[in-house]
């Protein structure tokens, strides 16, 4: 079996698992409205699993406030693979990349949030 052959059927599966994960998240979260979720999702925007996440009306905190492409891989090629998520009562005051070459293959994103509501 090829090594492209072996890539994409591994591909197929994780994002099949990252799928089924998102979900489970999803599920959990049960439309709580001040809720932050981040982290390396080893997803690109517009992926199933991103998806899943803006049908729960999660919304994309660098699509929001960052500036540029956002990547925070640069090898093989600059993806943003890592994410910030919130609910509808979290307001974004601001979000960047920190670099982290020295210590990690990804770089870091911080976000900033108000809480909107009533029940803060």
């Amino acid at each position: 079996m090829s090594d492209v052959v072996r890539y994409c059927r591994n591909f197929k599966g994780a994002t099949h698992l990252r799928e089924l994960e998102a979900e489970s998240i999803v599920n959990d979260i049960g439309g709580k409205k001040k809720i932050v979720v981040m982290g390396d999702f080893n997803d690109v925007c517009g992926s199933g699993v991103l998806n899943i996440f803006h049908t729960a009306k999660l919304k994309d905190a660098w699509s929001k406030g960052g500036l540029g492409y956002g990547a925070t891989i640069n090898h093989p090629l600059p993806f943003r693979i890592d994410h910030v998520l919130y609910g509808e009562d979290l307001e974004l005051n601001g979000i960047k990349i920190i670099e982290t070459m020295q210590y990690s293959d990804h770089d870091v994103l911080v976000a900033c949030f108000d809480i909107l509501g009533e029940n803060r």
